[in-house]
C-alpha cells in the first residue's frame, strides 16, 4: 500500500437536495488543534444523545474522555489516523476517521452525525467517500466496530455492503462492557 495516496481524495464537496432545499456538503481533513477541540465539543454533545437510550451517561463520557478529546484525536493523528469534519452549509454535522491496520484492511472509525443530519442521506455521501478512500488506498476491505443494540446504525451498514464479521465484547471503563459487531465490508463487492 502506497501511503502517499492518503491525500489522494483529501476533500469532497457536493451539492445536495433535499426536502427541496440546497445544502452544500463539504468533507474535509482535520489536522488542526482548534479543529480538533471543535469536533471534542461536538463529540461530548454527540455521543451523550447517541448512546442515551443505550446506556449510563457516565459510559458515554468515558468514550469521549478516552477517544475523542482534542488531545487524543492528535494522538491518535500522531498514530496515523486520518480525521476527517463533515460540514453542511459551513456548519459541523459530524465527523469520522479513517487508518489502515498492518494487514491493510481500512478502519472506520468515529463516524457521528448530528441528530437533525441523520436520515437525510449524509450519511450515504460519507460512506461513498469512506469507499473511495479505501479505493484510492488499494484496500481490501473496510472494518468498524458498532455497538449491537444500535439497529439503527447497524441496518445503515448493512445497506452499505457491511457484514457482520464478529461479536466481541468491548471493556471501557471499570467494569462497563459493550456488546459490539465487527463489521467488514469487501471494498471489490458492489454497493448494497
Amino acid at each position: 500500500m502506497n501511503t502517499d495516496l492518503r491525500a489522494v481524495s483529501s476533500a469532497l464537496q457536493k451539492i445536495w437536495i433535499f426536502g427541496g432545499n440546497v445544502y452544500m456538503i463539504l468533507i474535509t481533513k482535520a489536522n488542526t488543534k482548534m479543529q480538533f477541540k471543535e469536533m471534542e465539543t461536538f463529540g461530548r454533545a454527540v455521543l451523550a444523545e447517541v448512546y442515551a437510550s443505550y446506556f449510563p451517561r457516565e459510559w458515554a463520557d468515558y468514550l469521549v474522555e478516552s477517544g475523542h478529546t482534542a488531545v487524543a484525536l492528535e494522538a491518535q493523528a500522531a498514530d496515523g489516523y486520518r480525521h476527517y469534519r463533515v460540514e453542511v452549509d459551513g456548519a459541523l454535522a459530524g465527523y469520522f476517521a479513517l487508518h489502515e491496520q498492518q494487514d491493510g484492511v481500512m478502519i472506520l472509525t468515529h463516524l457521528y452525525l448530528r441528530s437533525d443530519r441523520r436520515g437525510q442521506g449524509l450519511g450515504r455521501r460519507v460512506m461513498d467517500f469512506v469507499l473511495q478512500e479505501a479505493v484510492a488506498a488499494g484496500v481490501p476491505a473496510i472494518k468498524l466496530v458498532v455497538l449491537r443494540a444500535n439497529k439503527a446504525a447497524v441496518s445503515f451498514y448493512r445497506r452499505h455492503g457491511y457484514e457482520v464479521e464478529q461479536e466481541i465484547v468491548t471493556l471501557i471503563g471499570p467494569g462497563a462492557e459493550l456488546e459490539d459487531y465487527v463489521m467488514r465490508r469487501e471494498v471489490n463487492s458492489p454497493n448494497k
